[in-house]
């Protein structure tokens, strides 16, 4: 079993704080946690929207994201293009501590394949990243060397994945201080 760190991007980074409601949390680390939990691997969920009493996101980030990555066999990130800073400080800090392997998705990737030569994540994912999260956590897993490619097409049928877990992301402590 592998263990799988998801970290969904700040709202509003550079405005930090700043606070998310639930109805915008990006909802595709919630499918992804789903289907790694599916397929038995442990998922643990980074979500450091609303927290308070940092000067800056990147404060936050740097208090949280080494003791959070301790122990993991993967990192997920991803976001929308306004997500850019948060996602290059992000895996910054974590260059900084570590070297496990990171997973960008989201809409950043698909809009510019620059933004992987940019960011330098280890892995990127286009489109649905359930079966390709559980495929990489999986290699990890079984003491696989690192693939260079990890090719999925789109479900056919949707309807066939996990419902999504909102668990791992605290999102109970969100609604509570909202």
């Amino acid at each position: 079993m592998a263990k799988v760190l998801l970290m969904p991007p700040i709202h509003s980074y550079k405005q930090y704080p700043t606070y998310l409601s639930l109805s915008d949390f990006p909802t595709g680390f919630a499918y992804i946690a789903s289907a790694l939990k599916e397929a038995e691997h442990q998922v643990v969920g980074l979500n450091l929207n609303n927290k308070r009493g940092y000067g800056t996101g990147l404060s936050l980030m740097k208090d949280k994201l080494p003791e959070a990555i301790k122990d993991v066999d993967l990192i997920g990130l991803g976001g929308l293009c306004i997500d850019y800073a948060f996602i290059r400080d992000a895996i910054g800090v974590i260059r900084e501590v570590s070297d496990v392997p990171i997973v960008l998705g989201g809409r950043i990737v698909s809009n510019d394949e620059e933004v992987f030569d940019i960011l330098k994540p280890d892995y990127a994912i286009i489109g649905e990243a359930e079966e390709a999260m559980v495929s990489l956590a999986s290699t990890f897993d079984n003491g696989g060397s690192n693939p260079p490619w990890i090719i999925r097409a789109t479900p056919p049928d949707v309807d066939t994945l996990p419902l999504p877990d909102y668990e791992p992301f605290d999102i109970k402590e969100m609604i509570d201080d909202y």
